[in-house]
C-alpha cells in the first residue's frame, strides 16, 4: 500500500498523508483516552517504511585529544655483527692494475675484503749535472775551491795542520805546484813580474793558479814551516785529497792560522 503510495504521490505526498494519519490517529487518541492495539501497529509500519529516506545529518565538531600513552619498554640488543678483515700489504714493482686503478712505478697492493693498490710516486726527470761535480766526481779545470787552516802549541814541538780538499783533484800536485806563504816568489812563481802566474790572493779572499796550491798566513810568523807535504809520506807536494803543514814551535809556543786555495 505505502508502495503505491510514494509511486503515486512522491515522498512529499507520502509524508503529508503520514502527516494527515497521525493527525487523525491523534484526534481519535485523544477522544479515546488511547490508541489500539492495531492503530499503534499501523503508526510503528508506516514508520519503519520511511527509515533512512532522509539526509544525513550534519557532521559532529571533532572529540577532544587523547592523552599521551605510555613509553613502550626497550627493546633487545642486536646480535653482534662479525669480525672484520684486517688489510694485509705486498710490496710490487713495475705497472699492476686493479679495477679501476693502475701503477706504472710499483708500489703496494693491499688485500682484505677488497683489493687496492696505492701507486709508488712516479720517477722526476733526470736534473742537470751540479757544478762543480763532474764525472769521475774531481774538481773540474780551472775550478777553485778553498778552507781554513790552524796549529796551536803551548811549548817547544812540532805541530801540523791539515789541508783537506772537500773535492778530490784529479792527479797529486808536485813540489813545483804546492806554494807557502813565506816561501820567494810566493806571488810570481818565475820572477818575471806582474802578470805572470802565482799566488795572488789573500787571507780574506785565498786564490791558486790553475793546477797549484796556494797557502796563505793570517795569524802568526810561520818562520818554521816546512812546506805543504803528502800526507802519505811527508814529501814535498799533495795528494789529490789535501796536504799537510807542519811548524817547528819554540820554547814558549804559539799560534798560527791561515787559508788556503786549489785550482784544478
Amino acid at each position: 500500500m505505502f508502495s503505491s503510495l510514494r509511486n503515486r504521490f512522491g515522498t512529499p505526498g507520502v509524508i503529508a498523508v503520514i502527516a494527515l494519519v497521525l493527525a487523525m490517529v491523534g484526534g481519535a487518541y485523544a477522544a479515546s483516552g488511547g490508541l489500539t492495539k492495531q492503530q499503534k501497529k499501523e503508526v510503528k509500519s508506516i514508520a519503519k517504511s520511511f527509515q533512512g529516506t532522509g539526509p544525513a545529518g550534519p557532521s559532529g565538531p571533532a572529540g577532544a585529544k587523547g592523552d599521551t600513552g605510555a613509553a613502550g619498554s626497550n627493546g633487545g640488543n642486536g646480535a653482534n655483527g662479525k669480525d672484520g678483515i684486517s688489510p694485509t700489504g705486498t710490496n710490487f714493482s713495475g705497472s699492476k692494475t686493479v679495477g679501476s686503478v693502475t701503477c706504472t712505478e710499483g708500489g703496494i697492493e693491499y688485500s682484505g675484503a677488497t683489493k687496492n693498490l696505492v701507486c709508488s710516486g712516479k720517477k722526476g726527470e733526470k736534473g742537470e749535472e751540479g757544478s762543480p761535480w763532474t764525472a769521475g766526481g774531481t774538481l773540474p779545470k780551472d775550478a777553485t775551491e778553498t778552507g781554513t787552516w790552524s796549529m796551536f802549541s803551548l811549548g817547544k814541538g812540532p805541530q801540523f795542520a791539515d789541508l783537506s780538499f772537500t773535492i778530490p783533484l784529479a792527479a797529486p800536485l808536485g813540489e813545483e805546484e804546492v806554494h807557502f806563504a813565506i816561501e820567494e816568489n810566493f806571488e810570481d812563481f818565475d820572477g818575471a813580474g806582474t802578470g805572470t802566474e802565482g799566488c795572488t790572493g789573500s787571507i780574506v779572499d785565498p786564490t791558486a793558479p790553475s793546477g797549484h796550491l796556494c797557502v796563505y798566513i793570517g795569524a802568526g810568523a810561520g818562520n818554521n814551516v816546512g812546506g805543504v807535504k803528502t800526507p802519505e809520506g811527508l814529501g814535498a807536494g799533495a795528494s789529490v785529497a789535501g796536504g799537510v803543514l807542519f811548524e817547528a814551535f819554540g820554547e814558549s809556543g804559539g799560534l798560527m792560522a791561515g787559508a788556503w786555495a786549489v785550482t784544478g
